[in-house]
């Protein structure tokens, strides 16, 4: 499968970000992406890669614990296609936008600290899964990075 580098329409990663946390589909395309890496994570362990499908999986489980513990209400529409076009980036960049999110998330927590300190616990706790979700998904890079 051939792994591109970006996506059409989106100039680099922030603008990826900003326009999904914009439009309060956050929870809605954590939880395809992570639907579509469990899928590549079958794909490999049906070829014999399970070291590399088991960093798939452990990177869509991460990802299922951030979008559960988001609020419900985010996730009333979907953006067509972008998580399965994400999903299928070179896992690097995957990395790095996971990553995106990871850090909007500290942003807003620590925003939210002074404020209202159990969403600002909850959003970092979002982080946290997030960086355990990026974690796995650069694992999943060393191991096929060679072949692209």
């Amino acid at each position: 499968m051939k792994h591109p580098r970006n996506i059409d329409g989106f100039a680099c990663f922030d603008d990826l970000v900003d326009e999904i946390t914009a439009n309060d589909h956050i929870r809605r395309f954590l939880e395809e992406l992570a639907d579509d890496l469990c899928r590549q994570g079958d794909e490999d362990y049906s070829k014999g890669r399970k070291k590399l499908a088991g960093r798939l999986y452990d990177t869509g489980e991460n990802l299922y614990y951030a979008a559960r513990k988001m609020d419900s209400g985010r996730d009333s529409q979907k953006l067509p296609g972008l998580a399965q076009k994400v999903g299928v980036m070179q896992y690097d960049c995957v990395a790095m936008i996971i990553e995106k999110f990871a850090e909007k998330n500290v942003r807003q927590g620590l925003y939210y600290l002074d404020l209202e300190r159990r969403k600002a616990e909850n959003l970092i706790d979002i982080a946290d899964d997030l960086v355990n979700a990026y974690d796995s998904m650069m694992s999943a890079w060393k191991i096929c990075e060679r072949y692209m």
